[in-house]
């Protein structure tokens, strides 16, 4: 006999992720909510995962991307999928599942069963402000979008474009749950004051005095995510900017053409710092005054939070998902068209004038990233599922 619905919220996503884990730890331990978490894959694969974009390893060696209990693989499959989904029925159902995105098998078969037993599924949809393939998989997405929309209870937007997005492909006002990405507010207010304490001697180190302003950008050294704009854009604008620095933290294909641009003269105003483990992040944001975004396609670009929590204001270009939704021009940072070099420039030069407006939008962010911290975002999120539940 099929027992009661009881208070876990299930999390289905593909491998350990950065941007869920906050959140699982907030119900956890914060919140007094079981959160079981599954990933759909096998662990040796995500040991071995390499990024696909830059051929690196990512590592995720912190408590702000690991639960304290581990999670539970099941099978990427069709037939796994459906094994599961009557898993979940038999047993004690969760109170609802949290599943991420519907592309692959795996999700579109759980979706399905889950519908047929009673399952409550929230699917949580990723921003699409640069969703730009091509005509057929569009025309694919009108028609059977509304179909998987009919089968789930809720669907989690990042932001209101994805909220538009959303409404366009089928879906009703009354499924939509704001569901953003969030990192660990708690975890980066504690390693930027830690830095912070050596902040001086760290600047020291790309030549930057206390007065220097200090512009950082932390990207894929690759074509999509803009970081040559970023560079040219600085280089353009170098002779207005007195003793300003850029310090660029990644690593990609394009490193060495990138290096490339910096001419000798400048050799003392751009540091490529080359590929940086995440726990070592915070540091290069202590020493910032001002971090650049220049992509040309970012999905979200949690960078844009993380500069936030560290009180900087944020130069981003109007492809990046995160400065969309957060930045507003002039209020607490500023924003361009994407690929527009002489644009940025502008902004560069702009932020090197005035560094005590600048700094006021820094203090600005500090206080609006709040909003979007792993325990805000989880209560908001426990609220309406159990709800939804009942």
């Amino acid at each position: 006999m099929t027992q009661c619905r009881d208070h876990t919220l299930a999390f289905v996503i593909e491998k350990p992720m950065q941007v869920y884990s906050p959140i699982i730890e907030a119900l956890r331990f914060k919140l007094d909510v079981t959160a079981a978490v599954y990933y759909y894959g096998s662990a040796s694969q995500h040991r071995r995962s390499i990024d696909p974009e830059t051929g690196i390893r990512t590592i995720w060696d912190l408590n702000a991307v690991k639960t304290r209990e581990p999670g539970e693989y099941v099978e990427n499959s069709v037939i796994g999928a459906l094994r599961f989904a009557w898993r979940l029925h038999r047993g004690r159902k969760p109170a609802a599942i949290i599943l991420q995105g519907t592309r692959g098998r795996f999700c579109r078969t759980l979706i399905a069963a889950g519908s047929v037993l009673g399952l409550v599924i929230l699917v949580r949809y990723d921003a699409v402000l640069n969703s730009d393939d091509g005509l057929v998989a569009k025309i694919l997405r009108k028609v059977t979008l509304p179909v998987v929309f009919l089968q789930v209870k809720k669907l989690g937007y990042t932001g209101a474009e994805t909220k538009l997005y959303l409404l366009e492909h089928g879906a009703r006002e009354s499924q939509l749950v704001e569901f953003p990405y969030v990192i660990d507010n708690l975890w980066w207010s504690a390693e930027i004051k830690k830095w912070r304490e050596i902040r001086d001697e760290e600047r020291l180190k790309v030549h930057a005095q206390p007065s220097t302003m200090v512009f950082l950008v932390v990207a894929k050294l690759i074509s999509r995510e803009g970081a040559s704009d970023a560079v040219r854009a600085f280089i353009g604008s170098a002779a207005s900017l007195d003793d300003a620095k850029l310090i660029v933290v990644g690593d990609g294909e394009q490193r060495d053409a990138i290096k490339a641009l910096v001419p000798s003269v400048f050799a003392d105003k751009v540091f490529f710092l080359g590929y940086v483990e995440y726990k070592r992040l915070p540091l290069y944001f202590a020493v910032a005054d001002c971090y650049v975004h220049a992509a040309h396609c970012e999905v979200w670009g949690v960078s844009v939070q993380e500069a936030m929590v560290a009180g900087l204001p944020i130069i981003a270009s109007d492809r990046v998902g995160s400065a969309t939704e957060l930045i507003r021009h002039g209020e607490n940072g500023y924003r361009f068209k994407a690929g527009e070099i002489e644009e940025l420039s502008v902004l560069f030069a702009a932020a090197c004038s005035n560094p005590d407006r600048m700094k006021a939008f820094g203090r600005k962010n500090m206080i609006l990233v709040d909003e979007l911290s792993p325990i805000n975002v989880a209560r908001r999120l426990k609220a309406v599922l159990l709800k939804t539940a009942s």
